[in-house]
């Protein structure tokens, strides 16, 4: 569902099998219904305005991540709820973002702190 002016997350509820969600370029403020995606792998929400990493603290599945071009991202602290909940999470992607920019060179060393499972952090 790229690239299709999706503005928020809502009527996922019934997919709770669901591995993989690809919601990248839309125009998602918030991170929400989710809730239910407890088995989810893989989730794309790269290019949207999203503000927050907020109501991800459940997906224990979790490997990938995607949250780069969220231009309106500015707290790189907020990824450590990661840390305890997803302990598959290997790939995160956060570059584009205003926290990566702010965060300079010690970006990289900072999400692997904050998230030890980590094995690749963007394209690295």
């Amino acid at each position: 569902m790229q690239t299709n002016r999706i503005v928020d997350i809502t009527g996922l509820d019934l997919l709770s099998s669901l591995e993989e969600l690809y919601l990248s370029h839309n125009g998602i403020q918030e991170i929400g219904g989710l809730d239910k995606l407890v088995g989810l792998k893989v989730l794309d929400l790269a290019g949207n305005q999203i503000k927050h990493v907020a109501n991800v603290d459940h997906l224990a599945s979790l490997e990938d991540f995607w949250f780069n071009d969220n231009a309106l991202f500015e707290n790189l602290d907020e990824i450590d709820q990661f840390a305890g909940a997803s302990p598959n999470l290997t790939t995160i992607y956060l570059y584009g973002t205003a926290a990566c920019k702010a965060a300079g060179s010690a970006y990289r060393s900072r999400v692997k702190a904050l998230i030890p499972s980590i094995m690749q952090i963007d394209d690295h």
